[in-house]
């Protein structure tokens, strides 16, 4: 890149980054808008934008560690724009080794000209230059102060390590951090009904063309990979061969007990990967229900069921925190995979590190309880009810499912099918834990009724 497309990029990525920590835009969205508009830049550059975009947001914590060593004021009260200045700077020093510092340096500073900080450049400059100078001999917290030394070291918010530290012990939590720092797979799903052979076929293709492959040992037809570039450029994916899911999501439809012809609702159900795996696992029968609360979220379901060609999927618009129209009260399957605090899966989302705060895990479980007290109205006597969530929180998981069973007319029941190598994750017969970094999932949550 030239000089010019060099601070452009930087530039990019400041614009990408000031919305997203304000809380204003969700990276993965406008990060994929900004590559969109500039699909005619090379490779390397768009690899370069997102690397370092969300290489910031990924060690924001540290970043913020290490150049708070240079400054006489809190980092916290500089303004937000010149701060982000710093870590973008801050990042390619101590993360980006192809980058040399005093590139790094320098146009960090016209980055700050260029977006009216003129008067701050010296700052810039030698807080820059002394973590340059420093970076080798900067003292890091050490594990007599637990929730500071995996805050600093795996880049997490000392609240929220310290609220992991309070529920799992020291051990799990930093494997749980850890994880969060590294590249997460990317989870697939064939389609069931593929004969034997393309199924043969598309594993091949996949493991040939990426750098990590691995063959699910738990679940059909599932396997997760890494360096295998865009996934859905991928030849199959268009023609609805196979599907990106979490291998954690994907137990959850292996689990659930369906018979031919039965009716699944789906009540949050986007982007709908659950749906279309109930509806495969249907082979055509049946009928699930899919819905969400707005036309953005039911569109995408939409177009994932259109591109595997199911037909006994049927898309809703609804709130499911609304009524359920006496009608569809039918269900012999319930599925709530309800909104949370989304703590498992920080390591694909670091956005979530900077959104969700304490209070909001007590404003969560009100939702969540509202929701499946409305839902468990559509489920027949003696149908299925699943309650899930991608956190790690036990008051939104054990603690929702104790509350389910002492206010609902649902009683735990047993997994009819739980592989061998998932015991460990058992909470009790029919409570699943996925922790992020184990068995190669996000933190999921996973349990399972019966209607009185």
């Amino acid at each position: 890149m030239s000089r010019k497309e060099d601070l452009q990029t930087r530039e990019y990525c400041f614009e990408i980054l000031l919305p997203v920590l304000r809380g204003e835009e969700y990276s993965h969205v406008y990060l994929k808008a900004v590559l969109d508009k500039n699909d005619d830049w090379e490779p390397g550059r768009k690899a370069f934008l997102k690397k370092l975009t969300m290489g910031v947001l990924e060690r924001k914590t540290t970043l913020d560690y290490c150049l708070q060593r240079f400054l006489k004021q809190p980092l916290v009260r500089m303004k937000t724009p010149l701060r982000i200045i710093l870590e973008i700077g801050a990042y390619q020093i101590l993360y980006m080794d192809h980058v040399y510092d005093t590139k790094a340096c320098d146009l960090s500073v016209e980055l700050a000209k260029k977006k009216g900080f003129g008067q701050m450049t010296g700052l810039v400059n030698g807080v820059l230059r002394n973590l340059v100078r420093s970076k080798e001999s900067i003292e890091f917290p050490e594990k007599d102060h637990p929730a500071e030394y995996l805050s600093v070291r795996y880049s997490v918010p000392e609240w929220m390590t310290k609220f992991f530290l309070s529920q799992y012990d020291f051990e799990r939590v930093e494997r749980m951090c850890e994880s969060f720092t590294k590249e997460s797979r990317i989870g697939i799903h064939l389609k069931s009904s593929l004969p034997l052979p393309e199924k043969e076929s598309i594993l091949s293709f996949l493991k040939e063309n990426s750098a990590e492959f691995e063959k699910c040992t738990f679940l059909p037809d599932a396997c997760s990979l890494k360096g295998a570039g865009e996934i859905t450029a991928l030849p199959g994916f268009e023609e609805g061969k196979f599907y990106i899911q979490d291998y954690s999501s994907q137990t959850l439809g292996y689990l659930v007990p369906l018979k031919e012809g039965d009716t699944v609702l789906d009540a949050c159900a986007a982007p709908g990967g659950k749906s279309i795996y109930l509806a495969d696992k249907l082979a055509g029968s049946g009928l699930v229900i899919s819905c969400d609360v707005s036309e953005n979220k039911t569109g995408i379901i939409r177009e994932n069921v259109s591109r595997m060609g199911f037909e006994n999927v049927k898309v809703r618009l609804r709130d499911a925190t609304a009524d359920v129209p006496e009608k569809e009260e039918k269900a012999d399957v319930v599925l709530c995979d309800v909104p949370c605090s989304g703590l498992g899966v920080m390591g694909r989302k670091p956005d979530i590190k900077y959104r969700i705060t304490a209070p909001d895990l007590n404003s969560l479980v009100l939702l969540q309880k509202e929701i499946v007290t409305k839902q468990v109205h559509a489920l027949k006597t003696g149908g299925v009810f699943v309650y899930s969530t991608c956190t790690v929180n036990k008051a939104e998981n054990e603690g929702m499912a104790a509350w389910i069973k002492e206010n609902l007319p649902l009683c735990e029941i047993p997994f009819p099918n739980l592989p061998d190598e998932l015991t460990d994750c058992r909470i009790s017969e029919g409570m699943l834990q996925f922790l992020p970094g184990e068995h190669g999932c996000d933190g999921f949550f996973i349990a399972m009724f019966r209607k009185k």
